[in-house]
């Protein structure tokens, strides 16, 4: 008799690896972003990309807060 997981709902499948690049403006991003993508095809995982914004200093003005906080995120 073969032994199974006790819940078949839990599978024996590799997590599938996950590549985070950090997005800015540099070359060192493209490289990195371009060396994930092969890596992820050829491993069957995933692309991960991590843009931080600022958040604002607006809080007297919270629409144009709002505002530029859509802007940044369009922009990323």
């Amino acid at each position: 008799m073969s032994e199974q997981p006790a819940d078949p709902a839990v599978a024996v499948t590799p997590t599938p690896r996950v590549f985070l690049v950090v997005a800015d403006e540099t070359e060192e991003m493209r490289n990195a972003l371009r060396y994930a993508c092969r890596r992820a095809r050829h491993t069957s995982g995933r692309v991960a990309l991590l843009y931080v914004v600022e958040p604002a200093d607006f809080q007297h003005w919270l629409g144009v807060g709002r505002v530029i906080e859509e802007e940044a995120r369009a922009q990323a």
